[in-house]
């Protein structure tokens, strides 16, 4: 039950899910991504490409090329896994039905969404809010500038936590906000520069620099 705590479930597994179409993926996915598994003390964390999300385009790369670009970024990264459920099913993509399945298989893990602050800003437009706040705890990924929408988000709601033990006790429900390195890269700004023939574009990593230039994406 939600909201229940016990010595088992502060002891359970934490699981991160994070999201995107990374198109590229780029050091800003990957970093920020690192500061909230070490600010939440997760045991792992879920990089899941969208397969088209309901609010966006479809993407410039195709989804094979952007997991083996996300493949790539991750190598070394023990925490890291590559979770391909969303590119393997028809589009759109929706996050609850991801959360869903993942609960499925990891019914003692505690999932913890990872979100931006601008899709946290939208979070009551997606499909199923209210489930997916039973399946998973929240942590929203602030910047500067965003304070008084994130309260403004965040009034109806009163499940706010301000430690990563709280997560640990709970199955879900809990919303954290989490102050991330502020990292100027975008995958807009990154596409861009490589439709200009830029080489070695900044906030991309070797291994995926050198995946784009040889397939020639966002030319």
């Amino acid at each position: 039950m939600v909201g229940q705590s016990s010595s088992m479930q502060v002891n359970a597994p934490m699981w991160g899910v994070f999201g995107g179409s990374f198109d590229p993926v780029h050091i800003g996915h990957i970093q920020t991504a690192a500061s909230v598994i070490e600010q939440l003390s997760l045991d792992k964390m879920l990089l899941v490409p969208a397969a088209r999300s309901p609010f966006k385009g479809r993407s410039h790369a195709d989804n094979e090329q952007r997991a083996q670009m996300l493949e790539l970024a991750i190598e070394g990264h023990t925490k890291f896994i590559l979770d391909q459920r969303e590119l393997k099913q028809p589009p759109p993509s929706y996050t609850v039905n991801t959360l869903e399945a993942i609960k499925q298989e990891k019914p003692n893990a505690h999932l913890v969404l990872i979100l931006g602050m601008d899709a946290w800003l939208s979070f009551d437009q997606w499909r199923q809010p209210e489930r997916i706040l039973q399946l998973a705890h929240i942590a929203v990924m602030t910047r500067p500038g965003y304070t008084q929408q994130a309260d403004a988000a965040f009034s109806a709601l009163d499940q706010k936590s301000k430690n990563s033990l709280s997560l640990r006790k709970q199955q879900a429900g809990q919303i954290m906000f989490l102050d991330v390195p502020a990292i100027d890269v975008s995958s807009t700004a990154i596409r861009k520069a490589y439709k200009k023939n830029i080489t070695d574009v900044v906030g991309v990593a070797p291994k995926v620099n050198d995946y784009i230039e040889h397939h020639q994406l966002y030319r």
